[in-house]
């Protein structure tokens, strides 16, 4: 396929969503810097830094970034008084799809009203989520799974060698998740 070609930042419209390139007179060409940005407007130019590359999950139109994710979570711990941090989620394809969200085992993971309290937060931040849940019925409602003791400990204690290390936490399959956290293909999510 052809390269996406890169704009010049008077060529950005609003609405669009742009990977950010940077050039500097030390020698970087066209660098991609892995973040992108959403334009909010073109006249004047006002856009966001919306995410990094490889933090979003989508199984349609909807790009559900990191940040929006942790904004669920905040408010759900919030209206739940539930103090949940650890998390992952990953995007499970069936009938119908679904966001499964990956919690240590806590009583506050087993809130009865967890799993709707996640999805209307993501409502408030990811419109394309709404509609692909409420209107089209792409999405299922989001299924919460609790992990075994210490999955996100060990995890973490695997990567510390890699310097400033950041938890992966979005993943666009369930296989990418067990993976990256070393859990094996079977009975270890309930």
């Amino acid at each position: 396929g052809e390269s996406p070609k890169p704009y010049l930042m008077h060529e950005l419209r609003a609405g669009k969503r742009y990977a950010v390139l940077m050039t500097t007179a030390g020698g970087l060409i066209n660098y991609r810097i892995k973040d992108w940005i959403e334009v909010l407007s073109d006249s004047p130019l006002l856009f966001r830094v919306a995410g990094r590359d490889q933090e979003e999950i989508s199984l349609a139109t909807e790009k559900i970034g990191l940040s929006q994710v942790r904004r669920a979570l905040d408010r759900a711990n919030t209206d739940l008084g539930a103090s949940i941090d650890e998390f992952a989620l990953f995007a499970r394809e069936g009938s119908p799809n679904r966001l499964v969200w990956a919690f240590p085992h806590t009583a506050h993971a087993t809130h009865p009203d967890l799993t709707r309290v996640l999805d209307s937060s993501l409502f408030e931040v990811n419109r394309f989520y709404e509609e692909l849940r409420t209107k089209i019925g792409f999405y299922g409602e989001a299924e919460v799974l609790q992990l075994p003791d210490g999955v996100f400990r060990d995890y973490r204690m695997r990567n510390l060698d890699r310097g400033q290390f950041k938890p992966k936490r979005l993943f666009k399959t369930e296989a990418d998740f067990r993976s990256t956290y070393g859990m094996p293909k079977g009975g270890l999510l309930s």
